[in-house]
């Protein structure tokens, strides 16, 4: 059926029909609206809207109908800016710099100051040209859940990667913050990882940056030994000063995520510059460390962020004002949090539930069903969470605030009944009673 100047009541109505509407009368007509509408080929929400808008806007303005262009229409950019994309990628490249998406816009924008493709656009056209090979295999971004502290110095991770100068061996000692990712220290040193050189560069981080409360390392034995040869030199130095020694479980280097994933940008500067001597190296580490603290965005901390801005936006954890207890650490749980602060706490109580459950500012934490019906006193820090039992007993500490559950979209539990939330040994359990047997 004809209807105006398109193919059936889904298109446009012509002006001929529209006049019609316009000038429809049902006294002078004789025909209810509805049969109208059968006769012309309309429907009635068509009139209606017609001869409202003749109403409205004039007789002349509804005989034609409204544009249907996007009121807000996809910006389509020239050749220039394709030339430009690949004139960055190449340019981040020579300098040894992360020449991804991401990347190529924060350059391409100004720091997202200026207009610029999308992080998608840039993507599809740098797959377009060739600069980059698509990994459709790789493991989507939104399957990683991240752990991440809450306060600037909470928590530092210290690694250290292996590098040659004119085939001699250095080592490159590079810590993060936790909290801000920024670098507090990235130094080179003769030889491999040695406890000497350790001290030394987090001697110097500690009057730049202040000390942290912990400091997390893997398992090396310049780091921390406690795992498997006992308790180390650097780990009864940092105890000393009131530092918590933590390493991360044997052969899970994810652990200590944030450090690790630190090194492959440092590993592009470091091709892209090489240097003949120590000096020149430790000169380049530092130039390294002003770009990825002040100059380039984190994408683990959201687009257009540098490290040196969460740093100084989020609070400072403090280390344990007295030596940590060197007992302690030789103890069947790592240590994970820092001791009590001098401030003091804000204390709250709860009932744990049948279930060994307890609710605490909206997230709920199980300290075992063994401590059902006991009272569990709550002793609130700057940045953690301590729970008593009824008999006075010390036996968790969390780390907090804790996301909500709007911020993470999950109502997962905090299990305080096992390490490293749970800071003592849980009671055995009772024996089951065996049953007897027939005769």
């Amino acid at each position: 059926m004809w209807v105006g100047l398109g193919w059936g009541m889904g298109y446009a109505v012509s002006p001929f029909k529209r006049q019609r509407i316009i000038e429809f009368d049902s006294r002078v007509a004789g025909v209810s609206v509805e049969e109208f509408c059968r006769q012309v080929g309309v429907s009635k929400s068509s009139f209606y809207r017609i001869r409202k808008r003749a109403e409205q806007e004039g007789p002349g303005a509804a005989l034609v109908a409204h544009s249907r262009a996007p009121l807000h229409p996809a910006r389509r950019w020239d050749e220039q800016v394709d030339e430009r994309i690949a004139q960055i990628r190449r340019e981040l490249v020579a300098d040894g710099k992360e020449a991804g998406a991401w990347s190529v816009w924060w350059v391409l924008s100004g720091a997202g100051a200026n207009p610029a493709p999308s992080r998608a656009t840039i993507a599809r056209r740098m797959r377009a040209m060739g600069l980059v090979v698509p990994a459709p295999r790789k493991r989507p971004r939104v399957s990683f859940k991240r752990f991440t502290r809450t306060s600037a110095n909470e928590l530092w991770q210290l690694d250290g990667i292996e590098w040659r100068i004119q085939e001699r061996l250095v080592t490159i000692y590079q810590v993060v913050d936790d909290c801000s990712r920024v670098l507090v220290a990235l130094k080179a040193a003769w030889g491999g990882e040695t406890h000497e050189a350790t001290r030394q560069i987090l001697s110097e981080a500690f009057d730049s940056w202040g000390r942290p409360a912990a400091v997390l390392t893997d398992n090396g034995r310049a780091f921390n030994t406690h795992r498997t040869t006992g308790i180390g030199r650097t780990e009864r130095w940092l105890a000393s000063l009131g530092i918590r020694p933590i390493s991360g479980a044997i052969g899970h280097p994810q652990t200590q995520g944030k450090v690790e994933s630190s090194h492959k940008p440092l590993q592009l500067w470091l091709e892209a510059h090489p240097y003949t001597t120590l000096e020149d190296l430790n000169t380049g580490l530092e130039c390294f460390t002003a770009y990825y603290n002040t100059e380039r965005q984190h994408q683990g901390l959201g687009i257009a962020i540098t490290p040196i801005r969460v740093w100084h936006q989020v609070p400072r954890a403090l280390p344990n004002p007295s030596p940590i207890n060197l007992d302690a650490l030789s103890g069947p749980v790592p240590l994970s949090l820092p001791q009590a602060a001098s401030t003091d706490p804000a204390i709250t109580s709860r009932q744990a539930l049948s279930n060994g459950s307890v609710t605490y500012k909206g997230r709920i934490i199980y300290v075992g069903s063994f401590m059902a019906g006991q009272t569990i006193e709550f002793r609130q820090y700057p940045t953690r969470l301590d729970l008593y039992d009824q008999a006075g007993t010390h036996f968790a500490a969390i780390p907090w605030p804790q996301p909500t559950q709007a911020q993470t979209h999950s109502r997962a539990t905090i299990n305080a009944s096992k390490p490293p939330n749970r800071i003592i040994t849980r009671p055995p359990r009772s024996p089951r009673s065996q049953p007897s047997q027939k005769l």
